[in-house]
């Protein structure tokens, strides 16, 4: 993150402020808070979804019952009929935040992956230099025997 003051040069910006503003611009941990927020929204929506079902199933039984007045009849059908508009709008609404949640958790495993590819790209085994230097050593070491033992013989 380059800063620059009035005049245009570029100014250093101390490594405690970057630590402080990488913790506060944290994508991993917006989305992890996104995809949070959505799971506990899809498990309301389902109890509710649950609820409405079981009215409308309550309400399509009492109108099986016989007993009852026209205008009671009237007025069942009409509380069935919005019951079961509450029903597909709460439908509608699941199938919005399961897309959603789908969406939510691709983007942090892309995230995640992206994030876990550069930290390959830019921490390399600190030993990785010196394996090589003893390997090399070692070669060599092991020409110079051959070397030796072919002068001897």
């Amino acid at each position: 993150m380059e800063i620059k003051d009035a005049i245009g040069c570029e100014l250093k910006m101390p490594e405690w402020l970057k630590r402080v503003l990488e913790k506060v611009d944290d994508p991993q941990r917006s989305l992890q808070h996104a995809y949070d927020r959505l799971r506990s929204e899809i498990i309301k929506t389902r109890q509710q979804l649950a609820a409405s079902m079981a009215k409308e199933k309550n309400l399509e039984n009492k109108l099986t019952d016989r007993k009852l007045s026209p205008e009671q009849t009237a007025l069942l059908e009409t509380e069935l009929i919005t019951q079961k508009a509450e029903t597909v709008k709460l439908r509608l609404r699941l199938e919005t935040i399961e897309s959603e949640i789908q969406q939510t958790y691709t983007k942090k495993q892309l995230w995640q992956a992206k994030r876990k590819s550069q930290q390959e790209c830019t921490s390399s085994d600190p030993t990785r230099p010196i394996m090589v230097i003893i390997a090399v050593m070692t070669v060599w070491a092991l020409i110079g025997v051959l070397l030796n033992l072919k002068n001897h013989y």
